[in-house]
């Protein structure tokens, strides 16, 4: 079951770093990595196999769900266009 989840500053700050690099998909698939980016309640990478970002979220009850993001969806995220996205809980 999805649920909508409002995007942070945390997460903002992530969707920045990526874009800080300058890589296209190709580039991205070069150097995927599932746990590039972390902080306090996000945990994910690029995933080739995908095409996109999947992240796990944990809530402040530390119950974890997932989400996949493309690339150009992150630039909307840092732009302010996206403001939420679906997430699933992990089972």
């Amino acid at each position: 079951m999805e649920i909508t989840h409002k995007i942070n500053n945390e997460f903002i700050l992530i969707c920045k770093e990526i874009l800080r690099e300058n890589l296209d998909l190709k580039e991205w698939n070069l150097i995927e990595s599932c746990d590039q980016f972390q902080t306090e309640n996000y945990c994910g990478g690029f995933e080739g196999i995908e095409d996109e970002f999947t992240f796990s979220f944990f809530n402040k009850n530390r119950e974890e769900f997932w989400f996949q993001i493309t690339l150009s969806d992150i630039e909307k995220v840092e732009k302010g266009i996206i403001k939420e996205i679906a997430i699933r809980k992990a089972e």
